[in-house]
């Protein structure tokens, strides 16, 4: 499972917005604090929170799949500890029971008179 990473449609919006007014021949600077410059300061704080927000989930996903790889291991090792188990002492045994084992139901004929 890949963790989709973050974009932003009001960053798009306003990256063209920007391209757009930079093609304005005079500066724009509309008066209390409106201007280009600040225009594309804010931009590029929100491209720089978003970077580091996709930085996060990739690491995020590395470590889950780390996780994953290391569950599986643990998982193959108990398996073959078990078995092991069973091996030495065989699958009736109170060992492999101890283990986690399941010990088998006897085949035979059980007299319940």
């Amino acid at each position: 499972m890949t963790t989709k990473t973050r974009e932003s449609k009001a960053l798009e919006k306003a990256e063209a917005r920007i391209k757009g007014m930079q093609e304005i021949n005079s500066p724009v600077d509309l008066g209390n604090g409106i201007s280009l410059d600040n225009y594309i300061t804010k931009a590029e704080a929100l491209r720089q929170q978003i970077e580091a927000h996709n930085t996060l989930l990739k690491t995020l996903e590395q470590s889950r799949q780390s996780i994953a790889e290391a569950e599986q291991e643990l998982n193959d090792f108990s398996e073959h500890i078990l078995l092991s188990v069973a091996a030495l002492y065989g699958k009736q045994s109170k060992q492999y029971e101890r283990a986690g084992g399941k010990r088998k139901q006897s085949g035979g004929w059980v007299d319940r008179n």
